[in-house]
């Protein structure tokens, strides 16, 4: 794991909840069916995907003499 943030770092996550309909309302038992949309985005420091994808992409290169 890279050392660029420290492990203890808190990463902030983005919710977004977005309900789409109520097709059925139970009043008498309190109970609901819901169709929902849930959006959950963060950064997190420790992954660095770019360095990965790099280090993918010069294992195996292609060129106009072909893979090498």
């Amino acid at each position: 794991m890279p050392r660029d943030a420290d492990v203890r770092d808190a990463v902030v996550v983005y919710l977004n909840v977005s309900i789409l309909a109520l097709p059925y309302i139970d009043t008498a038992q309190l109970r609901f069916t819901a169709d929902f949309y849930l959006n959950l985005r963060w950064y997190d420091l420790r992954v660095n995907l770019q360095v990965r994808l790099l280090k993918a992409f010069c294992v195996c290169s292609v060129g106009l003499n072909g893979i090498s």
